[in-house]
């Protein structure tokens, strides 16, 4: 497997971004939109296409409409041709839970399933407050020495069986569902193996992971789970 990876560049990329901020006394300011300088610049230089923020989801319509739209946070287009999508979550303080980042990962899914394109999820924040919202799911581990985890390792992909997910994940992503008639999720997703950076992390370092979104044209299909 080639180490030249987009998602390495986006996970060392912007590590290496916060790092600097962080040196510059502006660690304090770390959320969300800090990463939006680094993911910009990391994709304008991987991809011909223009680099837009907050583009609305062209394939989650909902029942009916209250407020904006979903929106994809990042997206490259060249003219009429979507050539990359990318999520991101930082964690803070501020609650943040396992429903809300499987989600995410679904909505890059259905993006791809339909539109051929790149997709890309990164989850930063500090190592402690990383652990406290992923628990013992190890949603993003690359070690993985059984199958008794939401997740499985095969080969260069992570597997992430959604029917072994808590009852409360469930239960808001049914809920999530429910506003988008006709719309199926994979029973199993598929993510490339995480990139992550910087390699060694205390609880008091922050961590940045990037993993890409796959979608299989085989996968077992579901309306909830």
């Amino acid at each position: 497997m080639s180490l030249d990876t987009i998602e390495r560049r986006l996970a060392e990329g912007t590590a290496a971004w916060l790092l600097f901020e962080f040196h510059c006394k502006r660690g304090d300011l770390f959320s969300e939109k800090q990463l939006a300088t680094p993911v910009g610049q990391i994709l304008a230089g991987q991809y011909p296409g223009r680099v837009k923020a907050e583009i609305t989801h062209p394939y989650l319509m909902p029942i009916r409409q209250r407020g904006r739209p979903p929106q994809l946070d990042f997206v490259v287009l060249d003219g009429g041709n979507w050539e990359a999508a990318v999520e991101t979550k930082w964690i803070t303080n501020t609650p943040l839970t396992l429903g809300q980042i499987i989600w995410d990962l679904i909505r890059l899914e259905l993006l791809i399933k339909h539109q051929v394109c790149d997709a890309y999820f990164i989850i930063g924040g500090f190592n402690k407050k990383i652990k406290e919202v992923l628990g013992e799911t190890h949603l993003f581990d690359i070690d993985l020495k059984g199958q008794q985890y939401i997740t499985h390792v095969k080969g260069q992909n992570v597997k992430l069986d959604l029917k072994k997910l808590n009852t409360a994940t469930k239960d808001y992503i049914n809920t999530k569902l429910s506003k988008y008639p006709g719309i199926t999720i994979p029973k199993i997703l598929y993510l490339k193996k995480p990139q992550m950076a910087p390699k060694d992390s205390i609880n008091l370092t922050f961590k940045i992971i990037a993993c890409q979104v796959l979608s299989p044209k085989s996968i077992q299909r579901l309306n909830k789970i």
